[in-house]
């Protein structure tokens, strides 16, 4: 710079001024922003933003003092990028040091008074925030200084409010928890679930985002999801039904849908499904709710005569009064949260001690009930504590229940009841320590609370979690005993013998091909008097045949036909033929023999030959003969029965 212009010396700062020496040949080509210094200072039109930082970052404390200004968010737009540098470094117009000091206006800055000179004529600044924004309902009050302060009311929307926050989970975090994964892995999983991918393909294609996670897992997570959703979609629907009632509030609201368990979610309904007044509303309309409260917050309560109101049921005498405020006492226990926080709490420490008892029957019983008694008879007299009881205990035990033959009964531990009520007492302290009158109220509103709606409610979500967890378990079994059931190894190219056994009607014999076709049928009668016969037709058909495998069925007459087929063979009856014998399940067999199926293939033969004929295939290719009975008639799970159709096929499916 000095080579070219020896003669002017140029100030060059940060700032929006520029010095040049009078005497200086040379003109300097003066930007708009730039002022003279050597010239009076002109007052400029200053942006409005530039304003609006000024209010905000350079007023002193004192100048705060007299003006009030709302503190504001706003958006600083430059043309430029600069360094973040403080205004005392960058000099000029938006320094504060040196202070110039305007004449006639001792003590004011020069910024100050242009600041003043402007403010008559700005508008309110404009909020930049996207959280907030002025309500048309503001009140608007003007300032000495020229600006307006926003007094904002807090509506439901508003974050004073703090009764409408919702902490709602969501499936992402229910995944995570229960299975201890990573939210961003648990995130791609629910979306990929989401978006419908099954099992398989997540499996084998998409291991990359479900960190490796094999099939097996991937199906209990799928379970958790199915979980979730059907946990927030019966929120929702409960929520609905309170709104219904015209029960519903924030609190409630926030309650519902922190829930992650339909258990819970069944409780909390049942407290406001209710279809006919309960008697805490009947004492309420009676006006006993003023006193009810007074109780709770620790306060003097009216006479309880003058309530008493011989026209009205309910108010005729002082019991009746008490009675009347203890309902009312009893429903506001039931229903507040942190009652509910601590039973859950107490649950999670404390296990129920299961009893079961026979039920005492006429004594007139036919062969039918007699025989199902006996299946049960283990559980006569028979206890567990609900942390050691096994899932098909509990099945054996509901089905023994359903039918009639035992009584369960859960019992608490005695403690349970005294350590809720200790807690009750210390959360409503107020009206314990209040007075005798106000703490004997309490006593009996938890009493009555306990024995009408606490404990029976626990009992039920104690019984339904139980049943739950085993039908799981249930499940569990028997989608890995079908699996290995289906993956039974065939015996390929024999001619297979089948023989569904019986008594009065026989023992039904098929004869398949080794590539499944029915050869020949025939009926015999070992286990009477013509023994010898049976032997002379099943010869017969072996040795035309050359059938060298027996599959008999596992019904009634197994054993007796096993010992009759176990003669013939060591009597060599089948010589030369080497013949051998195996049992195998025929459960679904006589289900599969009267099924459209068995009819459009079989339709001239007996139910009882096509029996037969299902056993012989089921040796001889396991997989295309069981896949045509519905697995619950296998005979493979455990209570099977009584598990729920839809998740038990959801299930298999998988």
């Amino acid at each position: 710079m000095t080579k070219r212009r020896r003669d002017s010396i140029i100030c060059i700062s940060d700032s929006e001024e520029e010095y040049e020496p009078p005497n200086s040949k040379t003109k300097k080509k003066v930007s708009k922003t730039q002022t003279d210094v050597s010239r009076p200072l002109k007052k400029k039109r200053t942006p409005k933003k530039i304003i609006e930082q000024l209010d905000v970052d350079d007023e002193s404390e004192e100048e705060k003092s007299k003006i009030k200004v709302p503190k504001v968010k706003v958006e600083k737009t430059t043309t430029r990028k600069r360094k973040k540098e403080s205004a005392d470094k960058m000099g000029g117009l938006l320094s504060k040091k040196p202070k110039t000091t305007a004449p006639g206006s001792p003590g004011k800055s020069l910024v100050t008074q242009n600041k003043q000179s402007i403010e008559g004529a700005r508008a309110p600044p404009p909020v930049a925030s996207s959280k907030w924004s002025v309500p048309q309902n503001a009140e608007v009050k003007p300032q000495s200084s020229g600006f307006k302060e926003y007094t904002i009311t807090p509506t439901i929307h508003s974050p004073k409010h703090h009764d409408t926050t919702v902490y709602e989970w969501t499936e992402v975090d229910y995944i995570a928890e229960h299975h201890q994964l990573g939210k961003s892995v648990a995130a791609s999983i629910s979306r990929l679930f989401k978006d419908d991918n099954t099992v398989p393909f997540i499996a084998r294609y998409r291991r990359a985002v479900t960190g490796g996670l094999d099939a097996d897992q991937l199906r209990l997570v799928k379970e958790s999801y199915d979980r979730a959703q059907l946990i927030k979609h019966k929120a929702n629907n409960v929520i609905k039904a309170i709104e219904k009632v015209g029960k519903w509030t924030p609190e409630l609201h926030n309650s519902i849908k922190s829930i992650k368990s339909l258990n819970e979610l069944e409780y909390v309904h049942s407290l406001y499904k209710t279809p006919k007044k309960t008697l805490a509303e009947r004492a309420k309309e009676l006006g006993l709710a003023v006193p009810a409260d007074a109780i709770l917050q620790g306060k003097p309560i009216p006479n309880l005569n003058s309530y008493i109101n011989i026209t009205k049921d309910g108010l005729k005498n002082q019991r009746e009064i008490e009675e009347g405020i203890i309902h009312i006492l009893a429903d506001r226990i039931v229903k507040e949260k942190q009652v509910f926080d601590k039973i859950n709490e107490l649950r999670e420490k404390h296990y129920f001690h299961i009893v079961t008892k026979k039920i005492k029957s006429s004594e007139s019983k036919d062969n039918k009930n007699e025989n199902k008694e006996n299946k049960y008879d283990m559980y006569y007299e028979w206890s567990s504590s609900e942390k050691n009881i096994k899932p098909h205990q509990i099945l054996a035990i509901n089905r023994a229940e359903s039918q009639k033959v035992i009584k369960l009964e859960l019992k608490l531990p005695e403690f349970f009841q005294s350590l809720l009520r200790s807690y009750i007492v210390k959360l409503y302290s107020a009206a314990a320590k209040s007075s005798d009158f106000h703490r004997k109220l309490l006593n009996q509103a938890f009493d009555h609370a306990y024995d009408k709606s606490i404990r029976p409610s626990i009992v039920r979500r104690a019984r339904s979690e139980m049943k739950e967890k085993a039908e799981e378990a249930s499940m569990e079994v028997f989608a890995t005993n079908v699996k290995q059931l289906l993956l039974t190894p065939p015996v390929r190219g024999k001619v297979i013998l089948g023989i569904d056994p019986g008594f009065k009607h026989g023992c039904k014999l098929a004869v398949v091909s080794p590539q499944g076709d029915v050869l020949e049928t025939a009926t015999i009668y070992p286990h009477n008097k013509s023994a010898e016969e049976a032997g002379v037709i099943l010869r017969k058909l072996v040795k035309k045949h050359k059938c060298n495998v027996f599959a008999l069925g596992n019904a009634t007459a197994c054993r007796e036909t096993e010992v009759f087929l176990s003669g013939l063979i060591k009597s060599g009856a089948f010589s030369p033929l080497d013949v051998s014998y195996t049992i195998v399940d025929e459960s679904g067999a006589s289900i599969y023999s009267c099924n459209n199926e068995a009819k459009a293939e079989f339709p001239n033969l007996d139910y009882n030959v096509i029996s037969a004929i299902s056993i012989a295939r089921r040796l001889q290719d396991p997989l295309a003969e069981l896949v045509k009975i519905e697995p619950k008639h296998l005979g493979v799970g455990m209570y099977q029965h009584d598990l729920p159709e839809k998740q038990l096929m959801t299930k298999l499916n998988e």
